[in-house]
């Protein structure tokens, strides 16, 4: 399987967190259901499972200067050169984790409101958004919590050394 280069738009402190520790906060998507920022806000995010989704989101775009465009709030960018293994890391990790039942990678696409649905196999819904945001180009790490993490804001995984897999870019 080939999987892009992603990045992800960190605040300093949260990137050295993150290559240094394998650092991961996946968050709950109830709090991208709340989120009133117009450009990633979504009031549908992940709205079709009874359990809890959690996700760690990252975008396809090269550019640092695009990512931190998009990303105001943050100041730094991290780019993982090998998704292959970072998916690798995370799988293993939450095989081990008895409170996540499923862990999910892909693209999302943009067309859940241009009528078209993907086939549930796929993670109908958590791969899918409204076209509005299309400009997030955004790749991303499901996992599916048991029902007791209805509470959890977010789950974090700890899993090790990134430097291998991933560099401060900015």
């Amino acid at each position: 399987m080939i999987l892009p280069a992603i990045s992800k738009a960190y605040p300093k402190a949260w990137a050295h967190d993150f290559l240094n520790n394998g650092k991961m906060y996946f968050t709950n998507a109830e709090i991208f259901r709340r989120d009133e920022h117009p450009d990633r806000g979504d009031p549908k995010e992940c709205s079709d499972y009874i359990n809890q989704i959690f996700i760690w989101c990252a975008t396809m775009e090269s550019q640092p200067s695009a990512v931190l465009k998009f990303w105001s709030d943050r100041d730094s960018v991290v780019m993982i050169k090998n998704s292959l293994r970072l998916a690798e890391l995370i799988r293993d990790m939450v095989a081990k984790n008895k409170d996540i039942l499923t862990f999910h990678i892909g693209p999302v696409t943009y067309d859940r409101n241009l009528e078209h649905e993907r086939d549930p196999f796929w993670g109908k819904g958590i791969f899918q958004k409204d076209y509005k945001f299309n400009g997030q180009k955004e790749f991303r790490f499901a996992i599916v919590g048991d029902f007791s993490s209805k509470e959890k804001e977010h789950m974090v995984l700890e899993i090790g050394d990134f430097r291998d897999i991933a560099k401060l870019v900015n």
